[in-house]
Formats: structure tokens, C-alpha cells, sequence
């Protein structure tokens, strides 16, 4: 027997529609976007991703040299930060060419698994593709499991904390 879910109608007949969060991915461009930005990453990445001690002046430099030289895409669900992702260009150590590389990428646990991290990665990838650009990932969490590539890194006295994905622009 097949269960059907009920759809809840208003009183006229139409439909209810769900209650679907509104996920919204955009520029940080003003001195609140920064500070919340700050305090995502500072109330809730840290004691997972970072592998040294937290310095806020540091962070500042580097989420204002984000801002000014690349962009800083926030994903906002309902009017809460709930993730962003930083990327610049950086010039290749062997070439004039240049990449697109992540500066920060992180989002609350609870939207890991939705769209949050999916969209984030889909305007970086856009920006990539409309520049003609590969854009690089670097996922670096030491708290993350590793199984297999941690066992041989050890060998080799090696604590692995990150692997780096590449996305070639589409179209070049």
C-alpha cells in the first residue's frame, strides 16, 4: 500500500504552498556584510577548521583584501549569513596566466548538505566560466576523516588537511 502525502488546501481550494527557506547568494560590498561575515567565521569555523590560532586583525586584512581584489559571496536563508565563500585571482608561479582560488569556504553544519553549499560553488563557478578562468577549491579541514590518504600520510610524517579541486571553465 502506498502512502500519499496530503497537500493542505486553503479554504477557496488553491493549495498551501510549503514553506520554502529563500536562499540568497550575493556580493558582500558594505561594512555589515564584513562584520557578519567576521562573526560567522569567528562564532562558528574556527574550532573546526582552523589549524592555527584565530587572529582577528589577520582575518579582517584578509576578508577586506577579498572584497577589494576578487569577491565575497554570501548565502543568506531568510536574512541569516548561513555561509560564504571568498575568491581572488592569483597568477600562476610558472606563468602570466592567472586562476580563481578560494580565500575561505565555509557554511554552518545544518546547511551543508542543501543547496547553500551547491549554490555558493555555482556562482564561483559562473564567475569562473564568464572570465574564462579555472577556479581552485581547497578544502582544508583537519577535523574532517580521512581514513586510507590519513593512514599513508602518517607514514610519511604528513597530517593530510585539505585536497584541492579544479574546475575548468566551461567553453575553453
Amino acid at each position: 500500500m502506498s502512502r500519499r502525502r496530503r497537500r493542505k488546501h486553503h479554504s477557496n481550494g488553491t493549495p498551501i504552498a510549503p514553506s520554502v527557506p529563500q536562499l540568497l547568494i550575493r556580493a558582500a560590498g558594505t561594512d555589515a556584510d564584513m562584520r557578519a561575515i567576521f562573526d560567522l567565521v569567528s562564532l562558528n569555523a574556527i574550532d573546526e577548521m582552523a589549524e592555527a590560532p584565530f587572529d582577528p586583525e589577520t582575518f579582517v586584512r584578509t576578508l577586506q583584501r577579498t572584497m577589494d581584489e576578487g569577491v565575497a559571496l554570501m548565502a543568506i536563508i531568510d536574512g541569516h549569513l548561513v555561509g560564504w565563500l571568498g575568491v581572488v585571482s592569483r597568477q600562476y608561479s610558472y606563468s602570466k596566466a592567472s586562476f580563481l582560488i578560494d580565500t575561505m569556504f565555509w557554511v554552518l553544519p545544518q546547511h551543508r548538505d542543501g543547496d547553500v553549499w551547491w549554490a555558493l560553488l555555482q556562482e564561483a563557478r559562473g564567475i569562473a566560466d564568464a572570465a574564462g578562468m579555472k577556479f581552485k577549491l581547497v578544502i582544508n579541514n583537519p577535523s574532517r576523516k580521512r581514513g586510507v590518504v590519513k593512514a599513508r600520510a602518517e607514514i610519511l610524517g604528513y597530517s593530510p588537511v585539505g585536497t584541492v579541486l579544479t574546475f575548468s571553465a566551461r567553453g575553453h
